[in-house]
């Protein structure tokens, strides 16, 4: 099954220009970080350093050159509204992608696992901690949410299913986002059916959200400048009610999402409350 994943499509080119912080409650190294830091024994690129709030996005299947880079403008996006932004690195192998997919589809749910952990033990200093993933990294975010404590909120877009622990807890908060025109990228491991068996599977705990935008396909979402329009909508509005606890976000999430005629489906449970917006899941916590 890795081997046929190989055919796994990701994203856009975006440019790296890390960004300026201001938060002086943070350790100077941190707030200032502005480039390569290591996570997990691997160079991870930081925007906006000094951010009260972390965001970590794990990116999609690509050559290793660019894998990480393909993200950055959706890196910025976030950086611009406050989040200190990890795009993390470290599962990348160099070579022929016919020796290398697969290495990196088989290695996603521990690379989840290794970066989150370092981040919220090392980096984060205290910081709430959410993390985004897209199609293979959307994998890797699902696993993070199973196994590392202290993660706030997790968004899986266009998830491959290539999870080898789907029957451990997936602890809210999580929003799975796909599209209408995502077409599997490869005997539909990454198609909206995946991404609404995750929803529905009874081992993923709410609060949690589905949505499904028509038309848009797997790439969508690292796409400058609309990022999946509904998609980056969505994503935004529910790092900011469970990672920020922003009851304005919270509100939109449980009134107005499920209304937008973008979506060709729409499902939530437990969303929009106050107490599960003020909550920290723990990997102990089902």
């Amino acid at each position: 099954m890795i081997g046929s994943l190989v055919a796994l499509l990701i994203a856009a080119h975006g440019s790296p220009i890390p960004m300026s912080s201001q938060n002086t409650t943070i350790p100077l190294t941190v707030r200032a970080a502005a480039g390569d830091v290591i996570i997990a024994g691997k160079p991870a690129m930081v925007f906006n350093g000094g951010g009260d709030h972390v965001l970590i996005i794990f990116h999609g299947l690509a050559p290793a050159s660019s894998a990480a880079e393909d993200y950055y403008a959706l890196a910025q996006q976030y950086a611009s509204d406050g989040w200190c932004v990890i795009v993390v690195r470290g599962n990348e192998l160099p070579g022929p992608v016919a020796i290398s997919y697969p290495y990196e589809i088989a290695n996603a749910a521990h690379w989840g696992t290794r970066a989150a952990t370092d981040v919220v033990n090392t980096f984060a200093h205290g910081r709430r901690v959410a993390v985004l993933g897209h199609s293979m990294g959307g994998a890797a975010a699902i696993h993070a949410a199973q196994t590392v404590n202290g993660l706030v909120a997790h968004v899986a877009m266009h998830a491959a299913n290539i999870d080898p622990d789907g029957f451990s807890w997936v602890r809210g908060p999580t929003l799975f986002t796909t599209g209408t025109a995502d077409d599997g990228t490869f005997l539909g491991f990454t198609s909206p059916s995946w991404s609404k068996s995750w929803y529905q599977d009874t081992w993923s705990k709410p609060p949690k959200a589905l949505v499904n935008v028509k038309g848009n396909n797997h790439i969508a979402p690292s796409i400058a400048p609309a990022f999946g329009n509904m998609e980056y909508l969505a994503a935004k509005n529910w790092l900011n009610c469970y990672g920020r606890q922003d009851a304005q976000a919270c509100r939109w999430l449980a009134t107005s999402m499920c209304t937008d005629p973008s979506l060709e489906w729409c499902q939530t449970e437990g969303v929009g409350s106050a107490s599960s917006s003020s909550t920290i899941y723990a990997a102990s916590t089902v």
